[in-house]
């Protein structure tokens, strides 16, 4: 019965069915369907509703002892209740591409034998605890949802999963033991590394030794010289411990690739949560920060002599030292202050 312009399907509508296995409505124009019209057909193992007008508020199925594929996607569903209630033979589950914002954390609890289901397409952001109880889970599709507030306890009882799908492949690292994990990669990591090309690797070595004896010399050389400006020398050596602290930062995500190597995912988590990736964050904005504001005023203080050089305008030693202080107290603040773990871990895994 799919595409024609069916609107309504009431309690008596489907009287005499009692055999029908498989039952096709989608492509109507279906905006009332009362679902105690399926108890007429209590042999039912495939529905289809999708691509319709639903929204089957307050509702729920009858018993369907024998239903297992069950299809409500491409229709206007905003919250799931008691909608499986009586169900427990549901195997494959599509409600993706609805309206739906809540999930409430009973709605799948019947559904032990769910093996696939899918709510991408939702403008869903929490799904905590809905999929408790769901150990026959196999395929499980999330993609284009932008959670909050997830634990990687949400998906411990999934012993079966094998695939899943995300918005984002940092949300891989909740669901650590699943075989495939979709986006496998984020540019720069994968499942199983950390840094997942041979060239970056390379790279962070080459660019950290560099980085660490090209500061390491300037600041030892500026030391020991005995030029007279004493400012630019003060603000070269600010200049090159701030770039020295990048190559701490690319040593620490080298060792780290190192350890995780093969096995990033199962440890990205702990990883991401860890007070290293934080303190390994906060050097990297602090480093950066701190380089720009320096050049940035070593760049204005230029151009101000420049412009008027015949009124002597000089900075002492001391106006220099009280800038560069708040220069690095403004960098560590914006370092420390706004750094979330997603923030953080997307800093360190760049």
């Amino acid at each position: 019965m799919s595409k024609n312009n069916i609107r309504n399907l009431y309690k008596d509508s489907c009287q005499g069915l009692r055999s029908l296995l498989t039952f096709f409505l989608d492509k109507n124009s279906l905006e009332v369907v009362e679902l105690s019209c399926f108890a007429h057909t209590p042999a039912l193992i495939t529905l289809n509703l999708a691509y319709n007008s639903l929204s089957l508020q307050h509702q729920s199925f009858p018993p369907l002892p024998h239903l297992h594929h069950v299809f409500l996607h491409d229709n206007k569903i905003t919250n799931i209740d008691k909608l499986f209630t009586n169900i427990t033979s549901i195997t494959t589950l599509q409600l993706n591409n609805n309206r739906i914002r809540m999930i409430h954390c009973q709605a799948f609890s019947t559904l032990k034998h769910l093996r696939s289901v899918d709510l991408s397409g939702n403008p869903l952001t929490a799904v905590q605890d809905i999929f408790t109880g769901l150990k026959a889970l196999r395929v499980l599709n999330l993609m284009d949802l932008e959670l909050k507030d997830i634990d990687e306890r949400h998906f411990l009882e999934m012993d079966e999963l094998k695939l899943a799908y995300f918005k984002t492949f940092r949300y891989c690292s909740y669901v650590p033991r699943v075989l495939q994990c979709l986006p496998s990669t984020d540019g720069v990591s994968n499942g199983r590394d950390m840094m997942g090309w041979v060239v970056l690797r390379v790279a962070v070595w080459v660019v950290a030794a560099l980085t660490l004896a090209g500061n390491l010399a300037v600041i030892g050389c500026r030391a020991i010289s005995k030029e007279d400006n004493k400012i630019l020398k003060l603000f070269i050596k600010n200049l090159a411990a701030a770039d020295l602290l990048m190559g701490v930062y690319l040593v620490i995500l080298g060792v780290k690739d190192l350890k995780t190597r093969g096995s990033y995912r199962a440890e990205a988590l702990a990883w991401a949560s860890s007070f290293t990736c934080t303190f390994t964050g906060i050097l990297g904005v602090v480093s950066s920060e701190t380089s720009v504001f320096i050049l940035t005023f070593m760049s204005l203080e230029r151009y101000l002599f420049i412009r008027q050089p015949l009124e002597a305008r000089t900075l002492s030693e001391r106006s220099a030292r009280v800038c560069l202080f708040f220069i690095w107290l403004t960098s560590i603040f914006l370092a420390v202050f706004p750094g979330e773990k997603g923030t953080l871990f997307s800093v360190v895994s760049v």
